[in-house]
């Protein structure tokens, strides 16, 4: 990855818990703690909710 970033291929690095959190972006509270698996929507707010809540 960081040769990737160093050659411009990418524009910042990431983990793979960033690209759990993109693959739900978008999806209402409800539909993201279903996909992520998560026993209840509190889990998926605290950790998976990033930046503001589109209405």
């Amino acid at each position: 990855m960081r040769k990737a970033v160093d050659t411009g291929i990418l524009k910042e690095s990431f983990t793979e818990h960033d690209l759990r959190a993109k693959a739900v972006e978008g999806e209402s509270l409800e539909v993201a703690s279903k996909l992520l698996r998560h026993t209840s929507t509190q889990v998926t707010q605290k950790h998976y909710r990033r930046g503001v809540e589109t209405i």
